[in-house]
C-alpha cells in the first residue's frame, strides 16, 4: 500500500498520475526486484513505501502515522507533500469568516466513500470556522493532506485528516490525539510544528505547519552523494533537532531522508513522528540509559527496512539510540549515494541489519575524513550501548571548524593564559619588594647580634687552615653555629678578612669550614664542601659589602643576589679587631621561602589561566554549537 502522489504543473492543474510502483525500492543504484515471498500479514508489519515515486514532491510535517501497539504501520503512510504553493489570486480575508467570504464552493477534496458530509470538505469550504480548503496536496491510506488557508492567523497550514473507517480501531484516534500531545512536547526550529486537533462534517484532522522546500530524498536522488560540508551541515541541523526532541523525551522512530525536510530559510526540519514513542524514564537522558524503555514498547517492528535498527526489527524497547541508527543510516546514503545494506526482499534486508558489517564509506568514497567514517561506523553498531550517548555527541564530532577559527581560539587561548601569567609576574614583582623591604633589616639586625659576640682578636689569629684546631676558632665558630639553628631561614654565616686588592676578601670562620658527605654517597658534592679559613674570594658586584668597608657600619643587599652558594639576601656587619686588619661578618637568607610563595602564586595563576582557556574554547564551540540550532529548542518533558 502506498500514496497516491500528484503533482501539480505552474498553472495550478493536476498533472497525470504516475503508475503505481511495483515493489518497494531498497536499493537506490538498482532496480529491485518484486518480493513475491511476502504475504499479506508480513506486509502490515513493515513500511513497504521507500520513496520510490519519482515525481518531485515537497513534504509537509506529520507528527504520528502510528503508534506503538497498532497491527499496521504498512496501512497508516506518511503525508505526501507538493512543491511550495503558488501565490493565491484569491481576495485575502481578514477577520472572522462571514457567510459572504467563504469564497465559492468547488470540487470535493476527500474521496466520497470515506466523507459523510462531503460540503463540509469542498475547496473553498471554512472548517473549525478558520481554515478554508486550498486544494489536495497527497493522499494516503490513513487519509489526505490538504493545504488550507488559516483565516485567523492569515498563514498557509496543512490539514491533515482521519479517514472515518478508522474511527472503528480506538487506537486510531487516540493516535491522532497523540501525535499532538508529541508535536508540543518539544519546541525546536529544526522540528516540525502541530498546531491543533479538530472535528468537521464527521472527519477528525490535525492542522500542521506547511513548509516549503525538498526532502532529502528527493535531493540525493537528484543529486546523488552530497559534499561533505553539506552532509556535515544537515547533519548538525538534523542532530540539533533530535537532540531536543530526545530531551523532551520523545523518539522519532521512523529517521529517514523523506522525513527532513530541506527548507530555504530553517535549513534542515525533521518531519512525522508518526512511530514516535514516549521515554518512561528520563533519568538518563541524554544518554541511552534512560532511553531504553518506553511507555508502551511495541511487539511489532515499526518503522522503514533500510533505516531500521536491530533493536526495531527484533521488536524489543526502543530508544535514543534506535534514532541514532537510523541517523548513521541517512549519513552513509548522504556520503555515498547507496544505502548501508543492500537487498531486494524484507527478510535479507532484515538478517543484512542484523548481522552484516556495513561497508567502510572510505572504500566507496576515498575522500570522506577518517573521522567521518568512523562516526557513520559507530552510529551503525548492532548494540545500541555501542553506538554515540546522544545526538549531541554525534553534533560535537561532526562539527569541524574553519582553520582560522581554530586559529583564533587558540590565539585567545594562549592569550588568557599569557594574560594571568603577566599579572602574576606584576603581583609577585609588587610582593617581593615589600618582603624584602620587611626582611631587610632584619637581616641586617642578626649580623649585627652576630659581630657583637665575635671577639675580633680571636679573628686576628686564624690565618691558615691548621689554625681550625686552635681555641680562638671553636670560640668564633660556637658563635655562629648557635646563630645559624637559632634561625632556619639562614643558609651561611661567615667572617672574613679584607686584603689588599680592593674586591679580594679572605674567609676566617665559617659555619661549615670542612668537607662533610651529608648524603652518605661517598663522595663530596660541591654543595658539601667547607669553607677553611684562608679561602679566598672575589666579592666583584657585592655593592653592599663594599660599602660596609668603606662605611664602617652595617648594610644588607637590596635584593637577592646570585652567587655560587644559591640566590641570597645578604646583611654584612663590621667586626673591629685589634689591628689593622677589617673584618665583618656576613649573614645569608635563602631564598627557598620566598621561591615557595612565588611559585604558589605562578601556579595559581596558570591553573586560573587553563581554565580560562578551556572555557574560552568552550564557550566558543558553544557559539558554533548554537548556529546549528543547539540550544535553541524549548522542551517540555512528556
Amino acid at each position: 500500500m502506498g500514496f497516491e502522489r500528484q503533482s501539480r504543473g505552474p498553472s495550478g492543474a493536476a498533472l497525470p498520475k504516475a503508475a503505481p510502483a511495483a515493489a518497494p525500492v531498497l536499493d537506490r543504484t538498482q532496480p529491485s526486484a518484486p518480493d513475491a515471498a511476502l504475504d499479506a500479514s508480513a506486509a502490515d508489519d513493515f513500511d513497504a513505501s521507500v520513496d520510490s515515486s519519482e515525481q518531485q514532491t515537497v513534504r509537509v510535517p506529520a507528527l504520528a502515522d502510528s503508534l506503538p501497539g497498532l497491527p499496521s504501520a504498512a496501512g497508516l503512510p506518511e503525508p505526501v507533500f507538493v512543491p511550495e504553493a503558488k501565490a493565491s489570486t484569491r481576495t485575502p480575508v481578514v477577520g472572522p469568516p462571514t457567510p459572504d467570504r467563504l469564497g465559492a464552493r468547488g470540487r470535493p477534496l476527500l474521496d466520497m466513500k470515506w466523507v459523510p458530509d462531503l460540503s463540509s470538505w469542498q475547496e473553498g469550504a471554512v472548517i473549525a470556522g478558520r481554515y478554508r480548503l486550498l486544494e489536495a496536496i497527497g493522499t494516503g491510506g490513513m487519509g489526505d493532506v490538504l493545504l488550507a488557508d488559516d483565516l485567523l492567523l492569515q498563514r498557509k497550514v496543512a490539514v491533515k485528516t482521519l479517514r472515518r473507517n478508522l474511527l472503528e480501531n480506538p487506537l486510531a484516534l487516540e493516535r491522532f490525539r497523540q501525535e499532538v500531545a508529541m508535536a508540543h512536547a518539544v519546541s525546536h526550529l529544526g522540528l516540525a510544528r502541530t498546531f491543533d486537533m479538530g472535528e468537521a462534517g464527521g472527519v477528525f484532522f490535525l492542522t500542521m505547519e506547511y513548509l516549503t522546500g525538498e526532502t532529502l530524498a528527493d535531493r540525493l536522488r537528484r543529486e546523488g552523494p552530497l559534499p561533505v560540508a553539506e552532509v556535515r551541515r544537515i547533519g548538525l541541523e538534523v542532530a540539533a533537532a533530535l537532540d531536543a526532541a530526545h530531551q523532551a523525551g520523545v523518539v522519532h522512530r521512523d529517521l529517514k531522508p523523506s522525513n527532513i525536510m530541506l527548507t530555504p530559510d530553517r535549513g534542515a526540519v525533521v518531519m512525522d513522528f508518526g512511530l514516535a514513542a514516549a521515554i518512561s524514564d528520563r533519568r538518563g537522558l541524554p544518554g541511552h540509559e534512560g532511553l531504553s524503555e518506553l511507555v508502551r514498547p511495541t511487539a511489532k517492528s515499526a518503522g522503514t527496512p533500510n533505516y531500521m535498527a536491530p533493536e526495531q526489527w527484533k521488536g524489543e524497547p526502543q530508544g535514543a539510540a534506535t534514532d541514532v541508527y537510523s541517523f548513521g543510516c541517512i549519513l552513509f546514503e548522504a556520503l555515498t549515494g547507496r544505502l548501508p545494506f543492500l537487498a531486494q526482499t524484507r527478510t535479507t534486508m532484515m538478517q543484512a541489519h542484523l548481522t552484516e558489517k556495513p561497508p567502510a564509506i572510505r572504500t566507496l568514497r576515498p575522500g570522506v575524513p577518517a573521522s567521518l567514517d568512523h562516526l557513520v561506523a559507530a552510529c551503525l553498531s548492532k548494540e545500541p550501548g555501542d553506538r554515540p550517548p546522544s545526538m549531541l555527541a554525534i553534533a560535537r564530532s561532526l562539527l569541524v571548524r574553519r582553520k582560522r577559527e581554530l586559529a583564533v581560539t587558540a590565539l585567545l587561548a594562549v592569550g588568557v593564559i599569557g594574560l594571568l601569567l603577566g599579572a602574576a609576574s606584576v603581583v609577585w614583582s609588587s610582593t617581593s619588594l615589600l618582603l624584602i623591604r620587611e626582611l631587610r633589616p632584619s637581616v641586617k639586625r642578626l649580623a649585627m647580634l652576630v659581630a657583637r659576640d665575635i671577639d675580633g682578636a680571636d679573628l686576628d689569629k686564624i690565618r691558615k687552615p691548621a689554625d681550625i684546631t686552635r681555641p680562638e676558632f671553636k670560640r668564633v665558630w660556637q658563635v655562629i653555629d648557635r646563630a645559624r639553628r637559632e634561625n632556619p631561614d639562614v643558609s651561611y654565616i661567615y667572617t672574613m678578612r679584607k686584603l689588599k686588592p680592593e674586591v679580594m676578601w679572605e674567609f676566617v670562620v665559617d659555619a661549615d669550614p670542612q668537607d662533610e658527605d651529608r648524603n652518605g654517597d661517598g663522595i663530596v658534592d660541591d654543595d658539601e664542601r667547607g669553607t677553611p679559613p684562608g679561602l679566598k674570594y672575589d666579592a666583584s658586584g657585592l655593592t653592599w659589602l663594599r660599602l660596609a668597608f668603606l662605611e664602617n657600619r652595617p648594610h644588607a643587599d637590596d635584593s637577592f643576589t646570585s652567587d655560587p652558594w644559591g640566590l641570597l639576601l645578604s646583611g654584612y656587619a663590621p667586626i673591629h679587631g685589634p689591628g689593622d686588619d677589617f673584618y665583618l661578618v656576613g649573614v645569608d637568607v635563602t631564598d627557598k621561602p620566598l621561591m615557595i610563595l612565588r611559585n604558589t602564586l605562578y601556579g595559581v595563576f596558570l591553573l586560573l589561566g587553563l581554565i580560562s582557556a578551556v572555557l574560552v574554547v568552550v564557550l566558543r564551540q558553544r557559539r558554533a554549537m548554537l548556529v546549528t540550532g543547539f540550544g535553541r529548542a524549548g522542551v517540555t518533558k512528556v
